[in-house]
């Protein structure tokens, strides 16, 4: 039988141990990778527009939500994926990139979350930039038409933008009411 010395044999035992350590950071990083995955591709369900900004046909025949629930029921799905972040993943266990990630995936939410009180300080519309016109813009330009069917989501929306529309009027009154409107030059 060979004999090892103990600086050997420690030495083998902390090179198996960082070795299961860093399989195992690397497993529950994977792990968090693809739980970051499904949550973007549920995130982008929000939002019909940003689907087919990234050019995908998910979604083809919508606009999105610009209600305040709409934002609301948004912010309480972001809640939901936090308490979910935290209770199946172990943060020692992640790489330094995967800690990143997580952490990065917190602050979203709570820079959403801490924005609420702040969403009417916003412009519903202004002379520079607003749903009036990036709508119209974007049919012209990203929504693209091949055929019948593509054609068919196009009209219905058309459909949608009026109910968006109607939506930042909402939102913009509900503004004038608490006294927060663009500066009079705007209007000119």
């Amino acid at each position: 039988m060979k004999k090892f010395s103990i600086p050997l044999l420690l030495s083998m035992l902390l090179s198996v141990f960082l070795f299961a350590s860093c399989n195992n950071r690397t497993t529950e990083t994977e792990r968090l990778n693809e739980w970051l995955d499904v949550k973007y591709e549920e995130s982008l369900q929000f939002s019909p527009v940003r689907l087919t900004m990234l050019g995908r046909n998910d979604l083809y025949d919508q606009i999105d939500d610009m209600s305040e629930q709409a934002e609301e029921k948004r912010l309480a799905w972001q809640s939901a994926t936090i308490q979910e972040l935290k209770e199946q993943f172990d943060y020692n266990g992640l790489t330094p990139e995967a800690q990143v990630s997580y952490d990065l995936w917190i602050f979203q939410y709570e820079l959403a979350r801490d924005g609420v009180e702040f969403r009417r300080h916003s412009y519903a519309f202004d002379q520079m930039r607003s749903q009036h016109t990036q709508l119209p813009n974007f049919m012209i330009n990203l929504h693209l038409v091949h055929d019948l069917s593509d054609m068919e989501a196009y009209i219905k929306r058309i459909e949608g933008i009026s109910r968006a529309l109607q939506q930042m009027l909402d939102r913009s009154k509900l503004q004038a009411e608490e006294n927060i409107r663009p500066p009079r030059f705007a209007y000119e």
